[in-house]
């Protein structure tokens, strides 16, 4: 379309027709962050996870959109949901989840450092590599 504004009033109208699918509700809140509406956004991925709450899209979006909002506990709980999702394909599941765990590694052993979310994300946080390694080696 490439007018943000005809997208979600395409979208709200497709929600108005079809309001139970969750993936129009995901795609509506799409548009709304694009247009900076965060708090609406929020809303349409809450919706779309109370309609099918394994959703892995209204999982990651809600994730980002409470990321802007600053609400990290929050993010970390959606993330979360997303990694349970069927529809995510195994994605997340490559590796179990070892959030907030103490590192520390025998010399015989090595530590496997895994991207999950995205090259932008992987380029953001490869700048930790050697803190992580220095807390490995004490």
């Amino acid at each position: 379309m490439g007018n943000l504004d005809q997208a979600v009033a395409a979208y709200r109208e497709a929600v108005r027709l079809r309001p139970q699918l969750a993936e129009i509700h995901v795609d509506l809140g799409v548009g709304l962050q694009e247009m900076e509406k965060i708090d609406e956004a929020i809303a349409e991925y809450e919706h779309a996870l109370r309609l099918k709450p394994q959703l892995a899209t209204a999982h990651y979006n809600l994730g980002l959109a409470l990321m802007l909002r600053g609400i990290c506990s929050a993010v970390l709980r959606s993330t979360r949901g997303g990694r349970r999702s069927k529809t995510s394909k195994d994605y997340f599941n490559r590796f179990p989840s070892r959030a907030g765990m103490e590192v520390k590694l025998p010399d015989d052993q090595r530590l496997l450092i895994h991207a999950e979310q995205g090259m932008g994300d992987t380029i953001q946080f490869v700048r930790y590599l050697p803190m992580v390694m220095q807390r490995a080696k004490k």
